[in-house]
């Protein structure tokens, strides 16, 4: 089992695997197609058929493999899978030799689409036979006293059975019912149709705090009832993340395989079976076999939440994007457009839809003018669609010059209207057509999503749309348009925030949606940019992490669905005792001595330490007036100074009023003003063992933890040691189980790919020349190919605010051709106090070496660790190697990679940062440099005018320092925005949480955070920036 992965989560992985690698092509290929109308449909134009969609090994049904294996149209015949037309017994109609599924709608059709096609996918992947329920009129915004609306009558279906070579019914195929009637809600009941008790799975039923199962009206319909089952917990697709409901499509599979429906019945939770009808309640009936049925498959993803809204999962890319309207719908649409502009060949035009009957009941009683969003803000968001297109086309080119508008709405206040056309705006006027009297109740949003759909958008042709790209939203404004620099982990994180801030709009919270664009001078994103898979002697690929990446903060990986396993590091501490050789030599007469001094087993000290296999005759943490005995007796002092230092050193980090430094003593001095100074202690050697205990394990220790020089550890602030000391203890790090690409991936999957711009060199900010309270972002796209590279430049406009998540002596420069092209000197003056503040923050550069030479561990088997601490006695450089760095620095080997010991060929891969002597020239995979922040007293005053402590009183405001608990420890304050974040180049603007005009400038990073800068910095800076500052709440983070 892998470490940090429960054994629930680990079934549900197996459980997709097979069907991932059989049809891992089709999602590739499917990833290829960027369409999405409206969030849900889009009449594409004709793609290539599969020629083998059906992936043989997720088979379960020879009957079904020798039926379909072959592209055989009359097999897709709904007809072929039925014993004939629609009976009154749903079981009178299925043929036995195949196995069927269907899950019930329960919203309108925009979630009804996407649990169709949810629905689908998951036919195809379990090889059974879909069943498509009606969508029901009081579901979908036409009252409750209308028809239901077959699939058929919306979608082309036969098409979409021969582009997936995947038979699809319908409910009306296997079931009579009132198809054509007004459904009556108080009854379903016809002649020749018996009620029949249906055993489902409760999706949502296994995750409702009340055990209920989605509500819905479709059962009763057809005149079933129905007996839910909820799902075992392991189809759960985060696990660890409570909130979220989202189950797996492999996980919910896995329960329509014989194993893992036996699983699931004999868990817990199955016990828990419910129904809505009064009189099978308390009856067991298990989900049926040959039709399986879910409750509620909205809330299904193969790996991220909501991913078909970012049009990258599974279910949409091979299923939601060969959707197509049915010819006839498609026709009528065409009819109108045409009637609309008055002309037979209908023009390129730009849709925009806007809701607002329903959406009025959010203004709870505001006036209604100012709780919409104006016509003129739809107008401002026309216009840049209109320049994006001018951008993407060319303004000579018919798709770069579209003046055409058409609006689609709900609106039926005649001004509106009015208003509508004194813009010069188009719209179809469903009443003077006729639309419902001649076709029904549905049609007017039928005709109006067509219509919607034939819309040109950036990156589309005739009959595609990106949703991005178009005037759809029709909450409170058009979208705000966010720049994020740098693609490390701040920068991923800040648009991972953004995007949940979406998704909270899109679900009926207040605010505008945000368009995040990321740049990235790399050429892949930048956390992962520098990380390299291995080829390693048993044919397996190592993915190695460049450099090496551990969190304590779990709460962002749980979210979104990053799995981890602890890492309980060990260590060893070592030391160079004589000068190397030339090291450049593979032999190893030429290695340095490694004196092994300590063997740290990790767990915060409760696995104890271990005696290294040859003990120095000068222990750093033995006092030199007690005679040496022997090895053994060496070590049992050594030890019990270790120990007494190390408790020590654990009490004194506690955060208590009587004994914690002042905010900027650093670590030399509070070393000196803690050292033991009564006379038994210095008889014992206290005090030059406490110095010694500081100076041999602390500083190396942090020297490798910050990747500094032991001279910056020494003049760091103890403050930050000691908190990292204190809130370490028994929390273990943890490493990503598939390494941090996981973690970018799933991270990036949030953004619209043709908003993340690679290759992309800033160059400067500055006011948008057509809307001066935005910005425009100025950059060099480079691009290579085998013959030549390409620089060209480019720029964006229209951002409301920009994330600089890069380091922060690379975002002075930004800041300065900002602040060059800014007038006001107030926002000039604001601008330089933010960089001046950036200024204060220092980095170091550092190497790190992936190797395969042992010489760059301890000599001694038995005294090696996962990570090995080596420092070197001489401050004189040991080697003249352009890879090695001052020997004031610890070096630190990690062992990555290590093959079994049984092994024929047994190999170790090491990962060296800043290596004090160098690795063989034939051992060497890789090297990287990079810089990071060190901490500094002078960068920790600085940073409060980035983020500082949020007052809990008006009291607290006033009082400098930490504040003290009534046991006298430090209570640690939630943090808020500093007064340097949110800079706008308004004048007469500066407060971060003003009703700014201006675009606002923020700054987030692990530097940018209290403590250490390490990885929790940048998720917590990030996560504030776009909460407090952007969303404009005013959450903390604690």
């Amino acid at each position: 089992m892998v470490q940090g992965l429960d054994e629930s989560r680990f079934r549900q992985m197996l459980a997709g695997r097979r069907f991932l690698a059989e049809t891992i092509k089709y999602i590739v290929a499917g990833c290829t197609v960027t369409i999405c109308v409206f969030m849900f449909m889009s009449p594409l134009g004709d793609q290539h058929v599969l020629s083998d969609p059906v992936p043989n090994a997720v088979l379960e049904s020879q009957a079904v493999r020798h039926e379909i294996s072959a592209f055989d149209l009359s097999l897709l015949d709904s007809r072929h899978y039925v014993k004939g037309p629609a009976a009154g017994r749903f079981r009178d109609n299925l043929k036995e030799e195949f196995k069927y599924i269907t899950a019930w709608n329960y919203a309108g059709m925009t979630n009804d689409f996407i649990i169709y096609i949810n629905l689908i996918f998951l036919a195809y992947m379990s090889h059974r036979i879909p069943i498509i329920p009606p969508f029901m009129p009081a579901s979908s915004h036409i009252g409750r006293n209308g028809p239901v609306l077959q699939f058929s009558d919306v979608y082309d279906v036969q098409r979409l059975r021969e582009v997936l070579n995947w038979p699809i019914l319908e409910w009306s195929d296997v079931k009579m019912a009132r198809y054509n009637e007004i459904f009556d809600y108080n009854t379903s009941e016809m002649e020749g149709v018996e009620k029949e008790v249906l055993g489902c799975w409760g999706a949502q039923q296994a995750f409702d705090k009340n055990n209920r199962p989605t509500n819905t009206l479709t059962p009763g319909f057809l005149n079933l009832e129905l007996v839910y089952t909820p799902v075992p917990f392991f189809v759960k697709l985060k696990p660890n993340y409570a909130p979220d409901t989202h189950v797996s499509f492999s996980g919910l599979a896995s329960l329509l395989r014989p194993v893992g429906r036996a699983e699931a019945l004999a868990a817990p939770s199955a016990k828990n079976y419910t129904s809505s009808v009064p009189h099978l309640k308390g009856q067991f009936h298990p989900p049926d076999e040959q039709l399986a049925c879910f409750d509620n498959m909205y809330f299904v993803a193969s790996h991220d939440t909501f991913e078909w809204q970012e049009r990258h999962g599974p279910a949409w890319n091979l299923v939601g994007t060969e959707a197509r309207f049915n010819p006839k719908l498609d026709e009528l649409a065409s009819s109108y457009l045409k009637k609309v502009f008055g002309k037979e060949e209908i023009p390129l035009y730009i849709a925009v839809h806007i809701r607002r009957t329903d959406f009025k009941n959010s203004c709870k009683g505001a006036v209604i003018e100012e709780c919409m969003a104006s016509l003129s803000a739809y107008g401002e968001r026309v216009k840049q669609v209109q320049e994006d297109l001018r951008q993407q086309y060319g303004s000579s080119s018919p798709r770069g010059s579209v003046t055409e508008v058409l609006v689609s709405s709900d609106e039926e206040d005649h001004e509106f209207w009015k208003d509508v056309q004194d813009l010069g705006w188009k719209y179809v006027d469903h009443g003077a057509m006729g639309t419902v009297e001649n076709h029904g109740l549905w049609y007017p949003s039928l005709l109006d999503i067509v219509i919607q759909s034939r819309a040109a958008g950036p990156g589309t042709d005739e009959r595609e749309m990106v949703a991005d790209d178009v005037v759809t939203k029709s909450l409170d404004s058009p979208p705000v348009k966010v720049a994020i620099i740098g693609s490390g982990l701040a920068g991923l994180s800040a648009a991972y925030y953004l995007s949940k801030e979406n998704q909270k709009r899109l679900q009926g919270g207040e605010g505008p949606l945000f368009e995040v664009h990321l740049f990235e001078k790399a050429t892949t994103l930048g956390m992962d940019s520098a990380s390299i898979s291995v080829p390693v002697k048993d044919g397996k690929v190592v993915r190695v992490d460049v450099p090496m990446r551990s969190f304590q903060e779990v709460k962002l990986y749980r979210e979104i669905g990053v799995g981890f396993r602890a890492a309980h590091f060990n260590y060893s501490f070592s030391t160079i005792r004589a000068s190397i050789k030339a090291a450049s030599t593979t032999t190893t007469t030429d290695a340095p001595r490694l004196e092994t001094t300590l063997l740290y087993n990790g767990r915060s000290g409760l696995k104890g330490v271990s005696r290294p296999a040859s003990l120095p005759n000068n222990s750093p943490c033995i006092c030199s007036t007690l005679p040496l005995f022997n090895h053994l007796a060496v070590f049992a002092i050594s030890t019990l100074f270790l120990l007494i230092n190390y408790l020590r050193l654990l009490f004194l980090s506690v955060p208590h009023r009587i004994w914690a430094p002042s905010q900027t003593e650093r670590l030399d001095e509070w070393t000196r003003r803690t050292s033991p100074r009564s006379w038994i202690s210095r008889r014992l050697g206290l005090d030059a063992s406490w110095q010694q205990f500081i100076s041999e394990v602390v500083v190396p220790l942090f020297s490798c933890v910050c990747t500094a020089a032991m001279e910056d550890v020494w003049a760091m602030p103890v403050e930050e040691i000691l908190d990292y000391v204190y809130l370490g203890l028994f929390t273990p790090n943890y490493v990503a189980s598939q390494g941090v690409q996981d973690v970018v991936a799933r991270l990036a999957s949030t953004l619209n790919p043709s908003h993340i711009h690679l290759s992309s060199t800033i160059t400067s900010i500055t006011p948008d020349p057509s809307c001066p309270s935005r910005a425009s972002i100025r950059f060099v796209r480079s691009t290579a190919n085998k013959e030549a590279s390409n620089i060209t430049s480019d720029v964006i406009n229209g951002f409301r605010h920009v994330v600089i998540a890069t380091q922060a002596n690379q975002a002075i420069p930004i800041l300065s051709s900002y602040a060059a092209s800014v007038t006001s000197e107030s926002s000039v003056c604001q601008i330089n106090n933010l960089a001046r503040c950036l200024s204060s923050f220092e980095y170091r550069s550092n190497v790190v070496v992936n190797h395969t030479d042992d010489r760059l561990a301890p000599s001694n088997m038995s005294d090696r660790r996962i990570l090995n601490f080596i420092c070197s006695e001489s401050h004189s450089p040991l080697t003249t190697s352009s890879i090695c760095v001052p020997p004031d620095y610890a070096m630190a080997t990690h062992v990555v990679f290590s093959s079994s010991s049984n092994a024929t060929q047994p190999q170790t891969i090491y990962q060296t940062t800043n290596p004090i002597f160098p690795p063989s020239s034939s051992s060497i995979i890789s090297v990287s440099r990079m810089e990071r922040a060190i901490l500094t007293v002078s960068s920790k005053l600085a940073l409060r005018d980035l983020f500082c402590d949020a007052a809990e009183t008006a009291a607290d405001a006033t009082k400098p320092g930490p504040t003290w608990g009534h046991l006298g420890l430090k209570q640690r304050k939630r943090k808020r925005l500093g007064p340097l974040q949110g800079v706008s180049i308004t004048p007469q603007d500066s407060r971060v949480n003003g009703a700014a005009d201006g675009p606002r400038i923020w700054v987030c990073g692990s530097y940018a955070f209290e403590g250490i800068p390490l990885l929790e910095g940048c998720v917590a800076s990030a996560r504030l920036v776009v909460q407090e500052g952007i969303a404009g709440g005013v959450s903390t983070y604690s």
